[in-house]
């Protein structure tokens, strides 16, 4: 239950429960704002794809309606998944996208200080550098790496990492 505000927040992870169940907060009786919300919401009653049961209020904040499952949310808005991977659906709502929140094609939006992502490649192949990093680097077998303003931790498969 939320008594107090939440802001700038999201949640990827499915929840369950038997009633008030919702994508990011079960019950709401704060204010929620620019958060949203992308995991699998089951349950019986009052379920919601952000938010199970609300008297508080909710503004610029969204949940993914096709991996939710869920169609309805006592606050909030429903986006497919196009629409929540899309920086203007969020840009439209007042989001902050030059010091809060970071967003790249394909993907939902992250908060600065949480731009790492995981992905495979079959070559070393050296990129730029990461935010605060004076070069890239390799940490076991990833190499880090810095993408359209996201770091990345690059695996590489079948290799193991060079010597430094």
């Amino acid at each position: 239950m939320n008594n107090n505000s939440v802001s700038n927040s999201y949640a990827t992870g499915p929840v369950n429960g038997l009633s008030t169940v919702g994508g990011l907060v079960g019950q709401n009786q704060g204010p929620i704002e620019e958060s949203y919300s992308i995991g699998a919401v089951t349950g019986t009653f009052n379920l919601g794809g952000l938010v199970g049961v609300n008297s508080g209020s909710c503004n610029n904040s969204f949940w993914d309606t096709t991996t939710s499952g869920q169609g309805a949310s006592s606050c909030g808005t429903g986006k497919a998944t196009a629409l929540m991977q899309t920086e203007t659906t969020f840009t439209n709502a007042g989001w902050n996208f030059s010091s809060v929140w970071s967003i790249a094609a394909g993907h939902y939006p992250n908060l600065h200080g949480n731009k790492f992502i995981f992905m495979q490649s079959t070559t070393h192949q050296r990129c730029a550098t990461c935010p605060n990093l004076t070069q890239d680097f390799w940490l076991k077998h990833y190499h880090i790496l810095k993408l359209h303003n996201f770091c990345y931790y690059c695996s590489f498969t079948n290799q193991k990492s060079p010597d430094p």
